[in-house]
């Protein structure tokens, strides 16, 4: 047994199945959860890990997520609820890791310099990784990153 640091987490968003369905159209809620539980029993070897949204949907998976986990395998998994954009950006910039399907979530990891692991499931994502492989920091493409950033923090504002 590794002893975990607290002050040491990863944060993992589960984008909502609906939106994985646009792409991946067969894919079935189990097989998408199993992902999503492997990764977070990988991490949880060496550091917590908690769930994190920024779209309500999110949320609502997250939570879908967590009942999920709890039924199947009897294990408690702890949501960071975030009300606002500056808290989002803050729980954001303290974790070690960011594991999402979301582009808006992967940029805000990117912009903090916190590593970044996407799920892979659209070609837009896809090509943010690659990216990634390229270019090691989204600084150099600042001009489409804030304005993708100005956007998105209007949008969670409005909400």
């Amino acid at each position: 047994n590794k002893k975990i640091n607290e002050a040491n987490y990863a944060l993992i968003g589960v984008p909502h199945i609906g939106h994985i369905k646009k792409v991946k159209h067969k894919i079935k809620e189990d097989e998408y959860f199993l992902w999503w539980y492997e990764k977070y029993m990988e991490l949880s070897l060496s550091q917590n890990v908690y769930l994190f949204y920024n779209t309500r949907y999110d949320m609502a998976s997250s939570i879908r997520f967590k009942k999920w986990v709890l039924k199947k395998y009897n294990t408690k998994i702890i949501i960071k609820h975030t009300q606002t954009i500056d808290e989002l950006l803050s729980l954001i910039q303290s974790s070690s890791l960011l594991v999402s399907g979301r582009m808006h979530s992967l940029i805000f990891g990117d912009i903090l310099n916190i590593p970044v692991e996407a799920y892979e499931f659209s070609r837009k994502i896809k090509g943010f990784v690659e990216m990634k492989k390229k270019y090691k920091s989204l600084t150099s493409l600042k001009k489409e990153v804030s304005n993708s950033l100005d956007w998105t923090c209007k949008r969670l504002n409005n909400k």
